[in-house]
């Protein structure tokens, strides 16, 4: 279907989004009524601008198209736009706004979203490789062309935090939009001793065969979610405080309990910082994290007992919140990929519930395990599922054992559909493999 009008939304999401959602698109004068669906089911009509609605995403963090479609006097489709929720996204997005002249657009104007709600610092705009003049309201006129050619309107803008975020459209002629095709990563697990030599023909959207570009082992990420407090830790694993003054610390014991070469393993810690939009319409739940280090050259007993050095310990603790942003920073990084929640006896503060952050790691791929540094809590299995005691060295080691193997039988193959429909794709058995992620199972 060829368009004749552009839509935009103006209320980008780029972090995990739920519950009830301020939603705000722009559109040319062509379009007199917009309706908006939320994995397919309309969820706003709207016949007149401003282009607003409130809609509620529900408690699920499962990934999601959110649609907007445009109609003219007519009733017939002439706009569509489309954003997908809680799958990995830049830091910050921008879109390209159009306004209609006569015969065409005569400027546009950029809309942008900074996950930390920071406003830009400059901006620049060309068409068709051409720089135009911007205003301080980011707001460029374009020049007279003939409209039945197609013509290329590309943006760039950077914030103060030095990210950089890019737009290219293509207007005019036949073509309504760029369409790009990219390949998507999809973690699967080796289930047999002898997988296929080829993967063609071995995963399958429904009962057709996607094309596989590749299938590899590449380095692996471990996510760690743990209370700013070491005391636990310490008290199970270092009681000796052997691993306090690292400097001092023998080699064989910083390795203590190490996992395989090419792994990383890196920090969330479950003290969110707030960051709020203008209007105060909307917010977002940053966690800090550390940098990764290596999980063979630095062992698990040294990691899991390191002193956070950051906000207070007084601040209230989103365990479950901060493991799903986890997943999606794990989804983000195309590798080999688990999160480690290390449960505490600090009361969870999360909006998010366990068994919602559960489905929406199992619905993206990324494999989850839970560990008790207080022994066995069985509390606590509804919520999370299993959880496996590391009170003691030992019960450390037969965790890491269970993690190490699930990594050691990870690939990443790159598949020939958009984000969505790999998620949901399965594997013929007989190729020795399995999807890890269950969207919708």
């Amino acid at each position: 279907m060829i368009l004749s009008s552009r839509i935009v939304f103006v209320s980008l999401f780029l972090g995990l989004a739920s519950g009830p959602q301020s939603i705000d698109v722009e559109t040319d004068s062509a379009v007199k009524s917009v309706r908006m669906f939320l994995a397919g089911r309309e969820v706003a009509a709207l016949t007149q601008p401003p282009w607003h609605a409130t809609i509620d995403l529900g408690r699920e963090l499962d990934p999601r198209e959110l649609e907007t479609v445009g109609y003219d006097e007519k009733g017939n489709e002439v706009a569509r736009a489309t954003q997908i929720l809680n799958l990995p996204r830049g830091y910050a997005e921008i879109e390209i706004a159009l306004l209609s002249g006569p015969i065409g657009p005569i400027a546009a104007e950029l809309r942008w979203e900074h996950i930390q709600f920071k406003p830009p610092k400059n901006a620049m705009m060309f068409f068709d490789g051409t720089r135009l003049k911007i205003d301080t309201n980011y707001h460029a006129r374009f020049p007279n062309v003939d409209w039945s050619h197609p013509h290329l309107i590309a943006a760039e803008m950077k914030f103060g935090d030095g990210v950089v975020a890019r737009r290219e459209i293509v207007v005019g002629g036949a073509v309504a939009d760029t369409a790009k095709s990219e390949l998507t990563p999809i973690l699967l697990t080796q289930t047999s001793a002898k997988p296929a030599v080829s993967f063609t023909d071995c995963l399958l959207s429904g009962e057709q065969p996607v094309r596989t570009a590749a299938v590899e082992k590449p380095s692996a990420i471990v996510i760690f979610v743990r209370d700013p407090d070491a005391s636990e830790a310490v008290h199970a694993l270092d009681p000796t405080h052997a691993m306090r003054n690292t400097f001092h610390a023998q080699g064989s014991a910083l390795r203590s309990i190490a996992l395989d070469n090419g792994t990383s393993m890196r920090m969330l810690w479950s003290i969110p910082q707030k960051f709020v939009g203008p209007g105060h319409q909307r917010t977002a739940l940053l966690f800090d994290s550390s940098w990764d280090v290596s999980a063979s050259t630095l062992g698990l007993v040294w990691f899991v007992t390191r002193e956070y050095a950051g906000l207070s310990y007084d601040e209230p603790r989103k365990f479950a919140d901060a493991v799903a942003v986890a997943g999606l920073r794990a989804v983000s990084e195309s590798r080999r990929r688990a999160v480690v929640l290390i449960l505490s006896k600090h009361p969870d503060t999360s909006g998010n519930d366990p068994r919602a952050v559960r489905r929406y790691l199992a619905g993206v791929g990324v494999p989850l395990f839970v560990w008790s540094l207080t022994g066995p809590r069985p509390d606590l299995a509804d919520s999370w599922g299993e959880v496996e005691d590391v009170s003691t060295i030992a019960g450390l080691r037969a965790a890491s054992d269970r993690l190490r193997e699930n990594l050691s039988a990870q690939r990443i193959a790159w598949v020939d559909v958009d984000p969505l429909t790999a998620l949901r794709l399965h594997a013929d058995p007989r190729c020795g493999m399995a999807t890890v992620a269950r969207l919708g199972m």
